[in-house]
């Protein structure tokens, strides 16, 4: 009896995962939809600050990977004044929140 119950278990948990997946995989098509390669933004979400957009070598997009956050509505658009505030922060670097 245990064991069924176990399986049972086992088996929600992995349709809870893929349900959890999927929506992830939403967040991220959207996050990439809103925001391409080479684009600055500015943290108004939880994160504040100001990175550049751009697709890791191991295929993460950033800065939303790192920061685990893939709601656009975080997001907007940074200035020129943001963009340039952040170059001279970080210097040549231009990505970090």
């Amino acid at each position: 009896m245990l064991e069924r119950q176990t399986a049972g278990y086992r088996a929600t948990r992995t349709i809870l995962t893929i349900c959890e997946e999927e929506a992830m995989d939403e967040k991220k098509k959207a996050i990439k939809e809103a925001f391409k390669d080479g684009d600055w933004v500015f943290g108004i979400g939880e994160h504040k600050g100001c990175s550049q957009v751009f697709t890791g070598s191991g295929g993460d997009f950033q800065p939303f990977d790192f920061l685990n956050d893939y709601e656009p509505s975080h997001f907007r658009f940074a200035t020129e004044e943001e963009k340039a505030e952040a170059i001279q922060k970080l210097g040549k670097n231009p990505y970090g929140f």
